[in-house]
């Protein structure tokens, strides 16, 4: 970017209206270029196209034209080379693909899958398959998910460059659905999810649409807002409730069970975006004007899939380790570390020690046993394990049966046992340190 002087890290628009929806262009000629969508409450409403003028260093109008109805959500074509032509779809009442150019933007096609009557069925949402660009998948009121795909042709005479005809139609959600999300697993083609009034996350796959997958169910049925796939690992992504204050994070592999609730928001949550370049950190923004940033931890180096939440930048008693991640010790936890350590050090002897009496306890055994078939004690205060099987015997034979053993008497209470203090490993109780990142507790 050529800018004269020190570059301006902040860039602001102002729209002459509210903004309700928004997209960037990825194609790499056109360089910071956004689509805004209005919220008007009228029929006429608009869209602009706003580029960045990098002489000025300021965002500026291209192109403004007329939309029937506020859009509910507009995309530019996902075509990150360039080889296709410069669309913009949008949806409200219908499905609309737009062509832009340089000077006006104009209508190549309305994709309306009721053409037998003059009432329509509201577009909630859309998605634009990055994979195969002439795929399109809506959402709609009316329950049902319908896959568009695109024909572009040759211009001859008042013909659109594009087309666009219904590849299926399907009745996804028991109430109405509010948006889909096309997954870049199985190749990033035929898989999709949607969520819906019904408070379920369900999948789907264009090549076996008989069946579908349930991979969450709200507890409450609250209805679900919003999804977004992670785009860099494809097992897991995000969705959220109507007036939920948190984001919920899934695993395909694990359906109905989330891996993580990121309830750091004092407010309903509106909106939620996975980072580009990486598969553990998510940006969600809430009704209270904040945004967080959540972190979320891989197990081990091996496995990049979020397995905790870590809020970013992680609280000040967090102490960070060598694979830039932090993890925290309780006292508790550190004392039975320490005590550890000293009952190692001090309860146990050298191997040859350790040998030298495991000899001697070996001849008082075999001493003992003599003397207690000889019918005498040496030591009368020594019970040695020959006597005490000697007893036994006398007590009563195999033959008579089984008998209980007699309850072993509790050890001193200045004694610690070796299940005990674990021979310096975690006590079984310490989550957080079996754990190989523990977790941190959220802070608003």
């Amino acid at each position: 970017m050529s800018l004269h002087g020190k570059r301006k890290e902040i860039y602001k628009y102002e729209a002459p209206w509210t903004v309700y929806a928004m997209n960037w262009s990825v194609r790499p000629d056109k360089r910071f270029r956004l689509a805004l969508g209005s919220f008007v409450e009228e029929y006429n409403n608009k869209v602009q196209l706003v580029g960045l003028d990098e002489e000025s260093s300021e965002f500026i109008c291209r192109n403004t034209f007329d939309h029937p109805y506020p859009t509910t959500k507009l995309m530019w074509i996902p075509d990150t080379k360039g080889v296709y032509p410069d669309l913009l779809a949008t949806s409200g009442d219908y499905l609309r693909v737009w062509r832009v150019g340089e000077t006006e933007t104009r209508l190549e096609c309305l994709l309306n899958n009721n053409k037998n009557s003059d009432f329509c069925a509201p577009l909630t949402s859309f998605d634009w398959n990055e994979v195969d660009p002439y795929l399109l998948g809506t959402s709609s009121i009316d329950t049902t998910c319908t896959i568009w795909g695109l024909e572009t042709g040759q211009v001859l005479g008042r013909v659109n460059l594009v087309s666009g005809h219904v590849k299926t139609q399907l009745i996804a959600h028991d109430k109405e659905v509010y948006d889909i999300a096309f997954s870049r697993a199985g190749g990033g083609r035929d898989m999709f999810a949607s969520v819906g009034a019904d408070g379920s996350v369900r999948m789907f796959d264009l090549r076996h649409l008989e069946h579908s997958t349930i991979i969450y169910e709200d507890p409450q049925h609250h209805p679900l807002l919003r999804l977004c796939w992670n785009k860099q690992d494809p097992n897991y992504l995000a969705t959220m409730a109507m007036d939920g204050m948190e984001v919920v994070i899934l695993d395909v592999r694990v359906p109905c069970t989330p891996v993580a609730r990121l309830n750091n928001h004092r407010a309903c949550v509106n909106g939620i975006a996975w980072a580009p370049h990486s598969s553990c950190h998510i940006c969600t923004a809430g009704d209270h004007g904040g945004e967080k940033l959540p972190h979320l931890r891989p197990t081990s180096p091996r496995d990049p899939c979020p397995r905790d939440f870590l809020p970013w930048p992680p609280p000040v008693s967090a102490t960070p380790t060598t694979s830039h991640h932090y993890e925290t010790l309780d006292k508790d936890a550190a004392e039975v570390s320490s005590t550890a350590d000293r009952w190692d050090d001090e309860d146990w002897d050298s191997p040859e020690q350790e040998a030298k009496s495991v000899l001697t306890q070996q001849d008082d055994w075999s001493a003992g046993g003599q003397a207690s078939r000889a019918g005498q004690v040496s030591n009368p205060d020594h019970k040695s394990l020959e006597s005490d099987w000697s007893s036994s015997e006398a007590e009563g034979s195999w033959e008579q049966g089984w008998q209980e053993p007699s309850s072993p008497e509790p050890p001193p209470e200045s004694m610690r046992l070796a299940s005990e203090c674990n021979r310096g490993g975690p006590e079984p109780n310490k989550a957080t340190l079996l754990l190989p990142y523990p977790h941190v507790p959220a802070h608003s």
